[in-house]
């Protein structure tokens, strides 16, 4: 009898643990490959190897990207993050915390490894350090609360820059390849500079206070 109790309370034990280790397996963060429409999620990850499609999702906290994500249409409660994934596409989205894409590298040939376009971002947007695919960088339309710098990528195509309306300073600096880097038609109410982009480099049409290097 002795040895059946002891049995029984150990295999308890071990189911109390099972069932503590499923619970806090789905509070972590979602890891996406594939394609999701109109799901809600807490914290997202799109790992290394991964392709994420996204589309009309809420995502109540961050969205972390090593690998791919296309992303249309989100609500983003908290941040959206890359630091050395290969393509962060994102399109028609509310990000209530800052969009920060740095050290991309390994996008697909062919590709544009960072298209940033008509968002609402509420924090501060960073794209930097990045190269990789055979494709353009653009980031165009969006409206961001605090400041925007665009600086030290390495683009195979072209950048462009265009009617971004920043509420803090806007930095584009330093960015290099054999296309051409444009910043057209933004908007701060502070400063926009634009300073050591490589050539051939084209500005037309900004608004700020203040408006300098290559950008005036």
């Amino acid at each position: 009898m002795g040895r059946l109790l002891l049995f029984l309370a150990t295999g308890g034990v071990c189911a109390a643990a099972i069932v503590a280790t499923g619970a806090g397996a789905r509070s972590s963060a979602f890891s996406c490959n594939g394609t999701f429409n109109n799901q809600t999620f807490a914290d997202v990850d799109v790992p290394a190897s991964a392709v994420c499609r996204m589309s009309n999702d809420t995502v109540t906290g961050t969205i972390t990207v090593e690998g791919q994500l296309f992303a249309s249409t989100l609500d983003v409660g908290g941040d959206l993050l890359s630091d050395g994934g290969k393509v962060v596409q994102i399109d028609s989205s509310t990000i209530d915390g800052n969009l920060k894409v740095k050290n991309l590298h390994g996008a697909p040939a062919d590709q544009d490894a960072v298209s940033i376009v008509i968002n609402t971002i509420h924090g501060f947007l960073g794209v930097s350090f990045n190269k990789g695919g055979t494709g353009d960088f653009l980031v165009s339309s969006n409206t961001v609360d605090l400041t925007e710098n665009v600086s030290f990528n390495t683009i195979a195509g072209d950048l462009a820059v265009a009617a971004e309306t920043v509420t803090q300073k806007m930095k584009v600096n330093s960015n290099t390849g054999a296309g051409t880097k444009e910043v057209d038609g933004n908007t701060s109410s502070t400063l926009i500079t634009c300073t050591s982009n490589a050539p051939p480099f084209e500005s037309h049409g900004n608004s700020a206070p203040t408006v300098s290097g290559q950008c005036h």
